[in-house]
């Protein structure tokens, strides 16, 4: 069985690397990282992954916005958005 390919696109340099190393240690196929949504949107149509997990809050273009791209050039993945909010 193949294994499903995942990009993880996060603007922070550290969770990014950290979501990443947590993923590989579970045997998850991690095939790319991005630091902002128009890397993501360029990786996703190059490397072609199943799942991309995102941070809502991307530079130059958001999770949301990540999402319409994906859907007008008809890139069939799964994507599952984030957000990590400070406490109170």
């Amino acid at each position: 069985m193949e294994k499903v390919r995942v990009l993880i696109a996060e603007g922070n340099d550290e969770l990014r690397t950290q979501c990443t190393q947590i993923l590989r240690r579970q045997g998850i196929n991690v095939i790319g990282e991005a630091a902002d949504g128009q890397d993501a949107l360029l990786k996703i149509t190059r490397l072609k992954p199943g799942v991309v997990i995102s941070d809502m809050h991307l530079g130059k273009i958001d999770g949301v916005g990540l999402i319409r791209e994906a859907n007008i050039f008809r890139l069939i993945i799964s994507v599952m958005l984030c957000q990590i909010a400070s406490p109170p």
